[in-house]
């Protein structure tokens, strides 16, 4: 039935979010969640379509390193960060962090993934509701990292996790970028983007920032952490600050 589908995009006059014309409904994207995507198979994906460099341990733990570090500081530095990483996975973030000293909870609908998150010392729980009992109340930092474009209501589901916050604590927003495909993808890259089935929205810089607001949030400053004294790395550091464009990959702080 789906092979016989139409992949196409919209946009909303109203606020010019994009989103898939045809969607799973909730039912289906509780199976896809909860049974199809399992944390071998992802494994195997990005085995073959993700480039190596992207996938080694270091690059990736170093990236992780320097948003949390970052979003630290913008929360104004507190003893002991309460962190949430809602859409764990795994839980590599939630493992790093806690390496680091920070009070760390997750949250995935996935069973298998959040079983592996577990397995590697997280708490990883099923809901929101769940993870702030584990940890207390509100929170003074959220990783939110490529969720946003998977949710049938990413401005409610939002909104909650503005509520969870703490005022002056931060968020961490990462989602594709998919200025200019008004079509079917025509490369790979573009295809891992709007991912027919698993995403269902489709943001830009202009439109994240829009809804961001729309919840009661404000972009914080750019911060630029160092996670490495290598000098190639420090240089790509300090040149993409001083060259950033807008991105979807964002920190906003709730005043």
């Amino acid at each position: 039935m789906l092979a016989d589908e139409r992949f196409e995009l919209v946009r909303c006059h109203a606020c010019a979010l994009r989103y898939h014309a045809r969607v799973l409904d909730a039912n289906g994207l509780a199976l896809l969640y909860g049974s199809w995507i399992d944390a071998m198979q992802i494994e195997r994906f990005e085995a073959e379509h993700v480039p190596a460099d992207r996938r080694e341990p270091f690059a990736v733990g170093r990236h992780v390193v320097k948003d949390l570090l970052s979003m630290h500081a913008l929360a104004g530095a507190p003893s002991e960060m309460r962190l949430l990483d809602f859409g764990c996975g795994d839980g590599r973030a939630l493992r790093i962090a806690s390496a680091l000293g920070l009070r760390a909870v997750g949250v995935d609908p996935s069973v298998t993934r959040s079983e592996r998150a577990s397995d590697g010392g997280g708490a990883v729980h099923p809901t929101l509701e769940d993870a702030l009992a584990d940890i207390g109340g509100r929170v003074d930092a959220i990783l939110m990292s490529e969720v946003l474009e998977h949710l049938v209501e990413p401005r409610r589901v939002l909104s909650s996790l503005v509520a969870a916050m703490r005022p002056g604590g931060v968020i961490l927003i990462e989602t594709p970028d998919t200025r200019g495909i008004d079509g079917p993808p025509r490369t790979f890259e573009h295809m891992r983007w709007v991912h027919p089935l698993e995403h269902v929205n489709g943001f830009t810089p202009e439109t994240l920032e829009r809804m961001a607001r729309a919840v009661g949030l404000e972009p914080a400053p750019i911060m630029r952490a160092h996670a490495t004294t290598r000098l190639r790395d420090v240089v790509r550091t300090e040149v993409g600050r001083l060259l950033a464009r807008p991105s979807t990959s964002r920190i906003f702080v709730k005043p």
